[in-house]
């Protein structure tokens, strides 16, 4: 069993869009590759057998991709999508489900520096409400919020979302 101190967990699950990887999987069981996955980066992955289990997901589910030189983000993404499956990374794990239960994950972040005093955030506001994920924002029926904080933003939504606003 490979162990791994805590902070060095947090540390490599920021890194997603730095660390480059390489995915070649041949017909290998999905829990295999997300463990490989976890063992290459220095992360530790935990699928969330419950959901994958509701949603028809088997952890035997033969994995087939073959890709270089893409972040580890985009590797998951390209891993795990075609699954039906997303990831949330918290508390020093990467957490593996469906995306229904991803997008049920909500969290805050504050942006800051991102407006002047003279300026208007909610001209801000509105640019992101309508190019990143509209349906998502509470004004459409979703559950992300977004004011204007300081000189930034304060925002509540799924990780996804926040890393296309960032």
């Amino acid at each position: 069993s490979l162990r791994i101190p805590i902070d060095c967990l947090k540390s490599n699950i920021t890194t997603f869009d730095n660390n480059e990887t390489e995915l070649h999987f041949v017909d290998t069981p999905l829990i295999d590759a997300i463990n490989i996955i976890g063992e290459l980066h220095r992360l530790k992955f935990f699928p969330d057998e419950n959901a994958m289990k509701e949603a028809g997901i088997a952890l035997d589910e033969p994995v087939n991709i073959f890709i270089s030189g893409v972040t580890l983000r985009d590797g998951l993404d390209l891993m795990l999508l075609p699954f039906g499956l997303d990831y949330v990374a918290e508390h020093g794990v990467v957490h593996v489900t469906t995306k229904v239960v991803a997008d049920q994950k909500l969290k805050i972040e504050i942006h800051t520096n991102l407006t002047s005093p003279q300026e208007n955030p909610e001209e801000l506001i509105e640019l992101i409400t309508t190019l990143v994920e509209p349906d998502s924002w509470a004004q459409l029926g979703g559950r992300g919020v977004i004011r204007p904080y300081k000189n930034g933003l304060i925002i509540l939504q799924t990780q996804r979302t926040h890393h296309k606003i960032s």
